[in-house]
């Protein structure tokens, strides 16, 4: 590749095609003659800051990023900064030498004032001229003049018109290219609209699926809770409200959010207890248990020391604990200790639990 080229890029999403094509280095420092695939073509660069997305990536070297949405407005501004190099003429006599050649070309010309602006519309007219065979080339019998010889040799109130050769070559081959990335970006969005609707399906029969298995799990774990808690849940019940506040059974439960009208009225009624209820139920049976069971030994006011071990097995740290004027019950190797604060919790008997001091109210022997 040339370093100095004229790069454009059709681009859309993750789909490109680039066209590369060679500048030719003149002496013009407002238009650059770029080859295209026709022919020479001048470009105009002093109005190449109109054109968005352009951007040079080293010197003499201009590139374009066009989205085919953008296209349409960039071959527009593309047809009126564009010039034909080669401009068609016609034999129209010999020249003075044999190194010349009367030729015809059309121009335009129209009204001018004195000061010579023009003042009307501009009209196609023929003019001759003399050219040297050096600026003519022959293209498949057809006779082309270079436009820099044929401008320097016009008149003021004459120009050429633009010629439309390269542009019309330019203009077919970038359309092909951003319908070729239109396509393609339709392919890929219809695809991409598949797998989003499969995927879809999938979620929504994996969630029927999900939805099923928790269905039959609460179904069994119905099933298993059902008859404890029809023979023992009425006594339970009635157990707690009798015995406990509702404070109490909060601490319990671990939940700060319980009331006593989450539990079912009594006697009960298996047929519509709920999974929730039940293993609400549940955990008041076992306080209700707990309860009815006589401790072996109960000290009050005595100090707690205990170890919790936190953290992942592999990276355990040691926590060293202490509650004074804590009460104790003991339940066998269990001890249930509650705290100053109303907080419960159970420990086992072990090197890693400590109970000093306090008054026993009752023992008998372990």
């Amino acid at each position: 590749m040339s370093d100095c080229t004229l790069s454009i890029k059709i681009s859309e999403g993750s789909f490109s095609e680039t066209f590369d094509f060679p500048i030719k280095p003149t002496n013009s420092s407002k238009a650059i003659l770029v080859e295209f695939e026709c022919g020479y073509a001048w470009v105009l660069t002093d109005t190449f800051y109109l054109l968005k997305h352009l951007y040079h990536t080293s010197r003499g070297k201009y590139c374009l990023d066009i989205s085919p949405k953008n296209l349409q407005t960039f071959l527009q501004h593309m047809k009126k900064i564009m010039r034909d190099e080669l401009v068609p003429v016609k034999k129209a006599g010999k020249g003075p030498t044999d190194k010349s050649h009367k030729f015809k070309v059309n121009v335009l010309t129209g009204k001018h004032d004195h000061n010579g602006n023009l003042t009307g519309d501009l009209v196609l007219v023929s003019k001759t001229m003399t050219l040297g065979w050096f600026s003519i080339s022959e293209i498949k019998g057809n006779f082309f003049a270079q436009r820099k010889v044929i401008e320097e040799k016009l008149e003021r109130e004459f120009s050429l018109p633009r010629g439309l050769r390269a542009h019309s070559t330019l203009r077919l081959m970038l359309e092909t290219a951003a319908e070729k990335i239109n396509k393609a970006l339709e392919i890929k969005t219809a695809e991409q609209k598949r797998l989003n609707t499969e995927a879809r399906i999938a979620l929504e029969k994996q969630r029927e699926e999900i939805k099923a298995i928790e269905a039959d799990r609460s179904a069994q774990k119905i099933k298993l809770l059902l008859p404890g808690v029809v023979k023992e849940g009425n006594n339970a019940i009635s157990f707690c409200r009798n015995n406990f506040t509702l404070a109490d059974m909060r601490r319990k439960l671990k939940n700060s959010i319980f009331f006593w009208n989450q539990l079912p009225d009594i006697p009960l009624q298996p047929d519509i207890l709920s999974l929730k209820q039940l293993e609400l139920l549940s955990a008041i049976i076992k306080i209700s248990k707990s309860q009815l069971r006589l401790p072996d030994k109960v000290i009050e006011g005595a100090t707690v020391k205990w170890v919790d071990w936190i953290g992942p097995s592999s990276k355990r740290v040691r926590q060293d604990n202490e509650s004074n004027g804590c009460t104790v019950r003991f339940f066998g190797l269990k001890r249930e200790i509650i705290c100053q604060d109303g907080d419960i919790f159970i420990k086992m008997k072990g090197p890693n639990l400590q109970i000093t001091g306090g008054i026993v109210l009752e023992a008998t022997m372990e």
